[in-house]
């Protein structure tokens, strides 16, 4: 069980950082939120006991990094379509094809 959770977190890394060369001229597109700082040594056991995870996720959204990531994600959701940002379009095929 241990090695399938490792080995799908590990594809999740591999899989984001190929989504962000693949978007990196188009930025407002790909945003991923991670909390990765002190998660990593928490054991299945332990994560039945909310409250480590809670915590390490609140540091986490209160980092500026975070923050400003954030509001990126806001102001693409709510951009109206009368913007003068050109459309990118993307498939999910073409998203799809970004494989570990």
């Amino acid at each position: 069980m241990i090695s399938v959770l490792t080995q799908i977190a590990t594809n999740c890394g591999i899989i984001a950082e190929r989504l962000e060369r693949k978007f990196s001229s188009h930025p407002e597109l790909y945003y991923r939120l991670s909390v990765d700082a002190g998660l990593g040594d928490i054991t299945l056991a332990e994560w039945k006991e909310m409250g480590l995870v809670r915590a390490h996720t609140q540091n986490y959204l209160r980092l500026n990094a975070v923050s400003n990531k954030i509001d990126g994600i806001v102001r693409a959701l709510i951009q109206d379509s009368t913007s003068s940002s050109p459309a990118v379009e993307y498939t999910t095929a073409e998203i799809g094809n970004v494989t570990a």
